[in-house]
């Protein structure tokens, strides 16, 4: 039985070690291919300069009467977009989710069933990587724009489950702008839709500059999570160069607010206040986020559906004014009338602070978030 155990320890071990470094190969293989024949590297849109250049060689894309396709849209916020879509504009909605167990899944039907009061959505339970399934959704309903924000969630539970990030974050990513290529390899003036896809604060990992900006290097990743979302982003860069498929990625910053996953830290918080258990603080409390509300999120969202840059974009949405932790925990405080009772742990993949410059966003999305944390979580 000893050496069964450790032939099994010694096979997972190797299972892991392989799949970490073929991430990186695929990792350093992408930063390679995205330099060009001066040895220069190929960035995003990130310049001011570029910025005023791209506004004049973009083109605006009106929702009405477009349809949308949602990728994740039982998600909080999948949900929370089509919502607002669906209230304010014209256009149809086909959204596909797997529903997984991340979190509690009745949540995620409450969510979907919400939505399917609305004769304009349709929502299909089914797997982003399914290849065929991605084909049929783009090809049936016609779609005009999608919105990508299937992924697995979660920086401390990346290093539990790797395998289920690198499928879930890049191989459906791949998936999906494999068959945006065939899209426009088979329309007769060239069409793709329009691609907007989630990347993350994360891949900030551990720079000290702040606020974080575009511009700034990310290859210094503190989380598989954030990882896979810059792969994402280089990902987008060669589906760009190489067959002219467009983008534009958005770097959430801590988004919260109704309907939110329950694993974040202000309804983590709230809960174990109200029940009065202990709340978990991770490296002393000595962490900052930049707490961003979704109704912020969702007009940002929006404006990206309808702006499309010629080339790969990338913009942080965040709200611009990191709060304390700890501030969080006694603006819950003072709402419940209930003390908190702490408990501090170390973590090597929380980063001690996130702050977005949202100026980019800001002069081409007119992007302006307005709800601060205390009235965020008075909501």
């Amino acid at each position: 039985m000893a050496l069964v155990k450790r032939v099994c320890r010694t096979a997972a071990i190797m299972v892991l070690s392989s799949m970490i470094f073929w991430g990186l190969i695929t990792y350093f293989t992408l930063q390679h291919m995205l330099e060009d024949d001066s040895n220069e590297p190929f960035n995003f849109i990130s310049t001011e300069e570029d910025v005023n250049y791209t506004e004049g060689r973009v083109a605006s894309l009106d929702l009405e009467n477009a349809t949308v396709l949602i990728t994740g849209i039982a998600g909080f916020i999948g949900y929370s977009v089509a919502s607002k879509l669906l209230d304010r504009e014209t256009c149809n909605i086909v959204g596909v989710d797997n529903f997984n167990d991340y979190y509690d899944v009745s949540l995620k039907y409450k969510r979907a069933d919400l939505l399917s009061y609305w004769d304009k959505v349709r929502i299909i339970e089914g797997d982003a990587c399914n290849a065929t399934l991605m084909r049929n959704v783009l090809e049936e309903y016609k779609v005009t724009h999608v919105l990508h924000l299937a992924a697995q969630a979660g920086v401390r539970y990346s290093l539990e489950n790797p395998l289920t990030y690198v499928r879930n974050n890049i191989q459906c990513f791949v998936v999906l702008l494999e068959e945006l290529r065939r899209v426009k390899a088979n329309s007769e003036n060239g069409f793709v839709p329009h691609l907007v896809y989630a990347s993350s604060s994360s891949v900030y990992g551990g720079n000290k500059k702040v606020p974080f900006e575009e511009i700034d290097p990310v290859e210094n990743p503190s989380s598989l999570y954030g990882l896979t979302k810059r792969v994402n982003e280089l990902l987008a860069l060669v589906y760009s160069r190489n067959f002219g498929i467009s983008s534009l990625g958005l770097r959430f910053f801590t988004v919260y607010g109704p309907w939110g996953r329950p694993d974040m830290a202000p309804y983590k918080f709230t809960e174990s206040i109200l029940k009065g258990g202990n709340i978990t603080v991770f490296n002393h409390g000595k962490m900052a986020r930049d707490f961003t509300y979704i109704d912020d999120i969702v007009s940002g969202i929006s404006a990206a559906l309808e702006y499309q840059p010629s080339s790969p974009l990338i913009l942080n949405l965040g709200h611009g004014n990191p709060e304390n932790v700890l501030d969080l925990v006694k603006i819950i405080e003072n709402y419940t009338g209930r003390p908190a009772k702490l408990q501090f742990m170390e973590s090597i993949v929380d980063l001690p602070l996130t702050s977005a410059s949202v100026k980019k966003a800001k002069k081409l999305l007119s992007y302006s978030p307005r709800v601060s944390l205390r009235e965020g979580m008075q909501s």
